[in-house]
């Protein structure tokens, strides 16, 4: 399966995109991944030190480490929607209850300022998520989240994850699945498609002969031969 950029047919002339089993892919989700847990790293530090006013904080840091451009990264639809797709659920799936109730809450905050910064209204139009999919089990530990931040250390988070999660309530962003036990994503895991970076060629590449012009190899061979051949013919040759 090719994970190299293609033309799209949603795509001008001549224009290049990303293919969307790309943003399933090793290459994207495994950079992803680091950068949310980058994210919620430096703002569990800030945190730390200023625990007032929670909300406006991550703000601050989800702009200071350029989250702000990632909606300008894809812009044709069928790569977009998968683009959109597998962020999100990449931010929900840190919301799962083996996470501290820390980096839950900061997931929350990730995916709440994610789906609602998407560019509306635009011209040409920009492909827009309205649900994301979120299986049942998950659904119902992170309606309980807000309850369980209770502790002195999480107690100020607590208003701003009740007011971010009544807003995608009230706005059905989330399409209930089936319970995770079973799987139902699609695609079922991520990443989907596992990329092996190989530098160089093979060495079944090498063992083939290339059309068209000679290699430099070829060429140093071809001077070698010729050279002998010479010294040769001048051996016979008599003075």
């Amino acid at each position: 399966m090719s994970l190299a950029p293609s033309p799209s047919p949603s795509a001008s002339r001549g224009q290049l995109v990303l293919q969307p089993n790309y943003f399933s892919s090793s290459l994207y989700v495994i950079p992803l991944r680091n950068d949310i847990s980058t994210l919620i790293h430096h703002y569990h530090l800030q945190y730390s030190l200023f625990p007032q006013n929670p909300f406006a904080l991550f703000k601050r840091i989800w702009l200071s480490h350029g989250w702000k451009w990632f909606h300008l990264k894809v812009y044709d639809a069928p790569s977009r929607q998968s683009f959109l797709n597998i962020t999100l659920r990449l931010f929900l799936e840190r919301t799962d209850i083996s996470e501290t109730l820390f980096t839950r809450t900061a997931a929350l905050f990730g995916f709440y300022t994610l789906f609602y910064t998407q560019p509306l209204q635009t011209a040409p139009p920009l492909y827009s998520v309205s649900h994301v999919p979120i299986p049942i089990d998950d659904y119902r530990s992170l309606r309980m989240l807000p309850s369980l931040l209770a502790t002195p250390d999480l107690l100020p988070l607590q208003p701003f994850s009740i007011v971010l999660l009544s807003l995608l309530l009230k706005d059905d962003v989330f399409y209930i699945l089936p319970s995770s036990t079973v799987w139902p994503h699609t695609p079922r895991q991520l990443p989907r498609e596992q990329v092996s970076m190989i530098e160089g060629r093979t060495g079944g590449e090498e063992g083939k002969r290339k059309r068209g012009r000679p290699s430099r190899e070829e060429k140093e061979r071809r001077r070698i031969y010729a050279l002998e051949r010479l010294d040769k013919w001048l051996e016979t040759v008599k003075p």
